[in-house]
């Protein structure tokens, strides 16, 4: 009577043990990029003359100016690299 009980639980784990790995080869799983980035027209202008600094020597400071312009509703951004 042992063995049968055995037997039966051993079948049950079998069709157990096929039906999941036929589960999980044929799921489909999908997903779905909701993140949209908006249109961005983004140029960096920068002012830096090298002819400036003919001469220049380990240490030596020159200014870079830049300018952010982005055309899409953000603005501005401008700096300055140089401190000099």
């Amino acid at each position: 009577m042992k063995k049968k009980h055995i037997a039966a639980l051993a079948g049950i784990a079998a069709v157990f043990a096929v039906g999941g790995s036929l589960a999980y080869f044929n799921q489909d799983l999908e997903a779905v990029n909701v993140l949209k980035s908006g249109d961005f027209d983004t140029e960096i202008v920068e002012e830096f003359r090298p002819e400036d600094g003919k001469d220049w020597k380990p240490g030596t400071t020159v200014n870079k100016d830049f300018r952010r312009c982005a055309d899409g509703g953000t603005g501005q951004l401008s700096g300055n690299l140089g401190k000099g």
